[in-house]
C-alpha cells in the first residue's frame, strides 16, 4: 500500500507539473507543519484529496504552572494541554481561505492545590475552616473526551509546493467542565484527621479519624462542601466551548 501510494503521488506530480494552474497542484500533495495555539504546541500532517478537500492529523501538547486565588483560597494551578485529532478542510473559494471541521481526542486537564501548611485556613462556601496541624484543598477539572471542532483558516501558499504560513481560528466544543475536589483537615486541639471528597455530581463524603468531631465543630461541613461545588460548577457550565487560535508554518511537497 505504501509503494502504491508513492507511485500515485509521483504520477500526480508528473501530470500537475505540466499544468499552469496552481489549483491543480493541490491534488495528491502532502504537507507537514508545526504550530503554536491555544491548545498548545503541535505538529501536523496533511493530504490533499482534491482541489477542494484536504485532511489534517494534528497533535497538541503543553504544560504550565501558575498561581491563582479563588474564594479567598490561594492555589498552585497546573494546566495540562494534550489533544490529537483529525480535521477536514474545504476550500470552496479556490483560494487560501478554508472551512475546517472535525474532532479531537481531548485530554486537557486543569488541577489546583492549596499548599499544605500548619494552621492553613480554607474558605468553603464562605465559611473559614482552620486546621492547627495540616490542611489542604485540591481541585481537578476535566472535559469531554471527544470534542468536535469547527473553524476557518487561511494559508499563504495554498495549492503551491514549498514553505507557507497559515492561521486557524475556531471553537472546540468540549462540553461543561467537570469539577472534582478533595482535601483534608487535621487538629490536635479537637482530635480529628479528616479527609473529604466531592465527586463531579457534587456529593461530598467524609472519611478518616474522628470526622464526627470535625462535623460537630463546624456543623455544616458536608453541606458547605456541596454548596461550594454547586456554586463553582454553575460558573464552569458557562464555558462549554473553548476558543482555538493557531499560527504556524507548513511545507507542501
Amino acid at each position: 500500500m505504501f509503494t502504491a501510494l508513492l507511485l500515485s503521488i509521483a504520477s500526480i506530480s508528473a501530470v500537475t507539473a505540466q499544468e499552469k494552474s496552481p489549483e491543480s497542484s493541490r491534488q495528491g500533495s502532502l504537507q507537514l507543519g508545526t504550530h503554536a495555539s491555544t491548545l498548545g504546541l503541535g505538529v501536523l500532517g496533511g493530504y490533499d484529496f482534491s482541489k477542494v478537500f484536504s485532511a489534517r492529523a494534528l497533535v497538541n501538547h503543553y504544560d504550565f504552572d501558575y498561581d491563582l486565588e479563588e474564594s479567598d483560597n490561594k492555589y498552585k494551578g497546573d494546566l495540562k494541554l494534550s489533544s490529537f485529532g483529525l480535521l477536514l478542510d474545504a476550500r470552496p473559494f479556490r483560494n487560501g481561505w478554508k472551512i475546517s471541521g472535525g474532532a479531537l481526542i481531548n485530554n486537557n486537564d486543569f488541577s489546583a492545590s492549596t499548599s499544605g501548611t500548619v494552621g492553613v485556613d480554607i474558605d468553603i462556601n464562605g465559611q473559614n475552616y482552620s486546621s492547627d496541624l495540616n490542611g489542604n484543598l485540591d481541585a481537578n477539572i476535566d472535559f469531554d473526551e471527544i470534542a468536535p471542532y469547527l473553524g476557518i483558516g487561511w494559508n499563504s501558499r495554498q495549492g503551491k509546493s514549498g514553505l507557507s504560513f497559515f492561521w486557524d481560528a475556531g471553537v472546540l466544543f468540549h462540553g461543561a467542565p467537570k469539577l472534582q475536589a478533595s482535601g483534608s483537615l487535621a487538629s490536635n486541639d479537637f482530635g480529628y484527621n479528616c479527609n473529604f471528597d466531592i465527586n463531579e455530581n457534587g456529593t461530598a463524603t467524609l472519611t478518616g479519624n474522628n470526622c464526627d468531631a470535625l462535623q460537630a465543630q463546624y456543623e455544616t461541613l458536608k453541606e458547605d462542601l456541596e454548596n461550594e461545588h454547586e456554586s463553582l460548577q454553575d460558573e464552569l457550565d458557562k464555558f462549554k466551548i473553548y476558543p482555538v487560535i493557531s499560527l504556524g508554518i507548513s511545507y507542501r511537497f
